[in-house]
């Protein structure tokens, strides 16, 4: 599978068997996961909350494009800035 990043947000899973795209993710700022079972998004806050350029930070399963949102990130991520992902070891307590 390959994640290909459209131009106006969002990206398109695609199978590299035979290139036919097999799902369609929402957001901004797209970042595989180390094990590639996951993509790491901002998905844009849904009206009347939206503010221009601040979203949820969401895990989403590759397998089923279900997304969960990071607790605490709720409507607070810039989604032009950088996301990305931190092993446990680095995250202290």
């Amino acid at each position: 599978m390959i994640a290909a990043v459209k131009e106006h947000g969002g990206t398109n899973l695609i199978d590299t068997s035979d290139f036919k795209r097999k799902r369609a993710i929402a957001g901004y700022d797209v970042q595989w996961s180390p094990d590639s079972r996951y993509l790491l998004r901002v998905k844009e806050c849904p009206f009347p909350i939206a503010v221009n350029g601040v979203g949820t930070l969401e895990v989403v399963d590759i397998s089923t494009g279900r997304g969960v949102a990071v607790s605490g990130s709720k409507c607070a991520v810039d989604f032009f800035g950088t996301i990305g992902w931190l092993s446990r070891s680095a995250v202290t307590q």
